[in-house]
């Protein structure tokens, strides 16, 4: 709920200001839908942990792969390495190193490091909505505290 209200400063004129309030300040509202926000509350965990599970699962590829590709092979020749040119100073394709295979693994990293920032924006908004849902009445439906993001 948005309220707009007047102040008046002291050169005498008016100013607005808007004052944001969320609909679960309501006691009323907030205790007819705590059974509402406790199945959402519930949906919402579990939603976390889905998303945080993929997070992690995609931060271990992440990482499995930075090592293969920052390996020092057992030739002595350079890694493949994350940024390093895949060409010699001569424009032709690297003979010490896969070149396939390290471009493959480049764009996979690519992709791994674009899902985590998107499944980490997720995380955020779920959170924000948690913790927009947490909000504790006693019997009478009074509210007592709310947490404000």
């Amino acid at each position: 709920m948005l309220i707009q209200r007047e102040t008046n400063t002291n050169e005498g004129t008016t100013s607005l200001s808007y004052l944001y309030i969320p609909y679960f300040f309501s006691p009323q509202i907030a205790h007819k839908n705590m059974t509402n926000n406790t199945d959402a509350a519930t949906a919402l965990k579990q939603t976390l942990e889905r998303l945080d599970v993929q997070r992690k699962s995609l931060e271990m590829e992440g990482e499995a792969i930075i090592s293969e590709l920052t390996f020092k092979p057992e030739n002595g020749g350079a890694p493949m390495g994350i940024e390093t040119p895949l060409v010699d100073q001569d424009g032709y394709p690297r003979a010490d190193i896969d070149v396939y295979r390290a471009r493959e693994l480049r764009n996979r990293l690519a992709i791994i490091k674009t899902d985590i920032k998107s499944l980490s924006s997720q995380i955020e908004q779920s959170l924000r909505q948690l913790a927009l849902l947490q909000v504790r009445t006693n019997s009478a439906g009074h509210l007592l505290s709310a947490v404000v993001v």
